[in-house]
């Protein structure tokens, strides 16, 4: 073929346009376009045709995090919980802990599509996660995880005590919880 253009009588309107035998389109939403196309030849023979292009443009992802919760330990521990990410296109690629630039936070780490924190003590962490697709398209969210760790009782002393009976009788001592 020598030449091919876009055949505008077939069909009309934007069709996109011919850049060095290449068609073009300025893609700005998702749908499809079919192009009628006319090539002819150096004797002034032709054919028509057309094509279909459909558009997909990448949505973010959407995050899954743990909602607010409040988690009692017996002893210090490790504890994880799921987090991540969907993604209608299918091209997830991961989380992380969102730090601010320049402030200090202990938000546990992220091992194996789990949110982790090394519990030594009552605390009550917030955790800024950030997933990411492919095409760095990203999703933001937060949870808060309080922990309460087990505080073992204390016995009040109690003073020795001598009681006199003169008949058997049950006998209270009041020694504190």
């Amino acid at each position: 073929f020598s030449y091919c253009m876009i055949d505008y009588d077939d069909k009309g309107g934007p069709l996109g346009y011919i850049v060095n035998g290449m068609w073009c389109y300025d893609a700005v939403q998702d749908g499809q376009v079919t192009v009628p196309i006319i090539c002819f030849d150096s004797c002034g023979a032709y054919c028509r045709g057309e094509f279909t292009v459909t558009f997909d443009f990448n949505e973010p992802p959407v995050c899954r995090l743990p909602n607010d919760t409040t988690i009692f330990l017996c002893d210090p521990a490790t504890v994880c919980l799921p987090i991540g990410a969907t993604d209608v296109d299918g091209n997830f690629s991961q989380c992380a802990i969102d730090y601010d630039p320049g402030k200090s936070l202990d938000a546990g780490y992220l091992s194996n599509g789990q949110w982790c924190y090394d519990v030594t003590g009552d605390a009550v962490i917030t955790v800024p996660i950030i997933c990411y697709d492919s095409c760095e398209a990203t999703c933001r969210g937060k949870f808060t995880v309080t922990f309460n760790v087990n505080e073992p009782p204390t016995c009040d002393d109690v003073a020795d005590t001598a009681v006199f009976l003169c008949v058997p009788a049950p006998v209270c001592i009041d020694f504190g919880s």
